[in-house]
């Protein structure tokens, strides 16, 4: 595990090995074409190469290849339930059978399995895909927040996992014992719960701020506010772009289901163009322009 790393405060080693392993997680995605889907600190190891540490994923049991996982899927029946369960928006009679947004995603890097798959085992496989994987104080909100209707796991969730992961590491490792203490607000049985306090997390300041004070190293701390600090910001946008798509959902149960086919069509790019932007907001590349600086 990575509260292993060295000896003493050896910052330089964890660097080392945290961007490894995001490079590394990254590879897997862009060429071999799977995700990890369980992005936690007992999961981030690493070994020596002569003077030099090297970081990598372990367990690989919740990873899914991404012919299995939709980028933008988007159903209104199940999406308006949803919303309805989470905000206590009621207006079910007004929900239309049969009436879909599916917007197919961008054309995958990744290679799937072979294409004469039958049919039945790539259901399968889609269902496996949209099932709620994770270490609960390292998952994303969207995920911890999910009711009944699961989101395809996208890999944004994963780098949101890398984010608690760090913070959870920099305030709570003590150089000296090697050991890491747990932030109890992500660690709660209550799955809402812990969505909502990472959401404090990444949206009040005044939250962070009491986080911060429990650091057991200054070093890490800075190192926690120079790299997680601008990753929570891009987070926060992404919440900030889902609540708009929600409030999308919502303005939409004043709708009788003869209005909703009139207007299905408008509605569907709308939210389309919504999560195409919401899925640029945090991206590999902008996360390592925040690790290399």
């Amino acid at each position: 595990m990575i509260s292993e790393t060295g000896s003493g405060d050896s910052i330089d080693e964890f660097k080392a090995i945290f961007i490894g392993v995001v490079q590394g997680h990254h590879w897997a995605w862009e060429v071999a074409g799977v995700l990890h889907r369980d992005i936690s600190m007992e999961n981030i190891m690493f070994y020596r190469s002569g003077s030099e540490v090297v970081g990598m994923l372990n367990d690989w049991d919740h990873a899914e290849e991404q012919c299995n996982l939709r980028q933008i899927k988007f159903d209104i029946v199940p999406a308006r339930r949803e919303v309805q369960k989470i905000d206590g928006v009621s207006n079910e009679q007004n929900t239309p059978n049969n009436a879909e947004i599916d917007c197919d995603p961008p054309q995958s890097k990744g290679k799937c399995s072979d294409n004469s798959t039958q049919t039945s085992e790539s259901q399968l496989g889609t269902v496996k895909a949209r099932y709620r994987a994770g270490t609960i104080p390292f998952m994303a909100i969207e995920l911890l927040q999910a009711k009944s209707v699961y989101p395809f796991h996208r890999y944004r969730f994963d780098i949101e996992s890398f984010c608690y992961v760090l913070v959870w590491f920099c305030l709570g490792f003590d150089p000296q014992k090697h050991t890491v203490a747990h932030i109890e607000r992500w660690d709660h049985e209550d799955l809402m719960r812990n969505a909502w306090a990472k959401l404090r997390f990444l949206e009040d300041h005044r939250e962070r701020k009491i986080l911060w004070n429990r650091a057991r190293s200054k070093k890490y701390l800075n190192l926690c506010k120079t790299w997680a600090v601008p990753i929570s910001h891009m987070l926060c946008d992404v919440q900030e772009r889902d609540r708009a798509i929600k409030h999308l959902i919502i303005e939409d149960y004043v709708s009788s289901p003869e209005q909703l086919s009139d207007k299905i069509g408008g509605w569907k790019r709308e939210v389309a163009s919504y999560e195409q932007a919401r899925e640029q907001v945090i991206t590999y590349e902008k996360v390592m322009n925040v690790l290399l600086r």
